[in-house]
C-alpha cells in the first residue's frame, strides 16, 4: 500500500484527475463481476432439470414444461422448441407416513428334511398402517424462457435456460 501511495504522489495533478474516474470504472467492473458470478453459482432447480434432458427426445421436455410457445420440427440441420415467459411449478407428492405394522399373516421361508418327512418354516410377515399426506413443500414458481435445439431426430443437443426468477405468485 505505501508503495501504491508514493506513486501517485509523484503523478502530476491532470494526470490523478484522469486516473480516479478509471478507478471508479474498475471497481464497478470488479463489483458487478463479483454479483454476476454471486447469480450464476446460485443453483436454479429449472436449469438443472433441463441440463438433464441433453440427449434426449424433445419430447420429455415437453412433457415437463408443457406444449413449446413455437416448434420447428426436426430437419437434416436439426429444430428447436422455445417455450418464452412459462410458468414452472415443483409439484406436490403425497408421503406415506407409517404409524405401526400389523400382522398379515405367514409365509413359508424353508423346508426341514429327512427320512420322506418335510416340515415347512414358517416366518410372520407385517404390513405397515399409516396414512398419506402431501409433502411439505413451497410451490415455487419459475418465470423462464426455455430454448431447446434438437439434431437429426429430434435428440436435445443443447438447452437454455434464461431469466428465470422465482416467484410465489407467478407474476
Amino acid at each position: 500500500m505505501w508503495i501504491k501511495q508514493q506513486t501517485l504522489n509523484h503523478v502530476p495533478q491532470q494526470s490523478l484527475s484522469r486516473l480516479n474516474p478509471n478507478l471508479i470504472g474498475l471497481l464497478a467492473v470488479l463489483t458487478l463481476g463479483l454479483s454476476l458470478t454471486a447469480c450464476v453459482t446460485t443453483p436454479n432447480p429449472v436449469k438443472q432439470a433441463a441440463d438433464k434432458l441433453v440427449g434426449q427426445h424433445v419430447n420429455k421436455a415437453i412433457d415437463i414444461f408443457g406444449s413449446p410457445t413455437y416448434r420447428v420440427p426436426a430437419s437434416k440441420l436439426g429444430g428447436s422448441a422455445m417455450w418464452e415467459n412459462s410458468i414452472v411449478s415443483q409439484q406436490v407428492v403425497q408421503q406415506f407416513v407409517q404409524t405401526g405394522s400389523e400382522y398379515a399373516g405367514q409365509r413359508v421361508v424353508g423346508q426341514t428334511g429327512g427320512q420322506g418327512v418335510v416340515g415347512a418354516i414358517y416366518e410372520n410377515q407385517y404390513r405397515p398402517t399409516g396414512y398419506y399426506q402431501n409433502a411439505v413443500q413451497e410451490r415455487a414458481q419459475y418465470l423462464c424462457n426455455i430454448t431447446a435445439l434438437t439434431g437429426p431426430g429430434d435428440i436435445i443437443s443443447n438447452i437454455m435456460v434464461i431469466g428465470c426468477k422465482q416467484s410465489k405468485d407467478g407474476l
